[in-house]
């Protein structure tokens, strides 16, 4: 049951990276991510950080979405802060919702909990 799950999410995330043209050749290696600069830093220590049970909420939300509903989110992702999408291979995408700042964190937890 696991496996067939899998094989459909994978399908999904497919079918939606093709939705929005998203191409994966543009991986970011866990290498590059670590190395980020001072200044990432500093800006995320000014930006007011989101309680971990909101993240965990908006999280929960995201994984109940239609594939409609979640190539609107992406979508208003790469409008409001496309730094925090990383294509992880051809199957998946990560949303880096630690990096999310504050003001766009609160519309997209609006949207995924319409």
């Amino acid at each position: 049951m696991a496996e067939d799950l899998e094989r459909t999410s994978k399908k999904m995330v497919q079918k939606l990276k093709a939705t929005l043209g998203i191409s994966t050749t543009n991986k970011r290696t866990r290498e590059e991510e670590v190395n980020r600069t001072d200044e990432d830093e500093e800006e995320d220590d000014e930006e007011t950080e989101i309680p971990f049970d909101e993240r965990i909420k908006f999280t929960d939300n995201v994984r109940k979405l239609t594939i409609e509903q979640m190539t609107a989110l992406v979508r208003m992702i790469q409008e409001e802060c496309p730094s925090v999408l990383e294509d992880l291979d051809s199957d998946k995408l990560q949303i880096k919702v630690d990096d999310i700042d504050r003001a766009s964190f609160e519309k997209l937890m609006e949207f995924t909990a319409a």
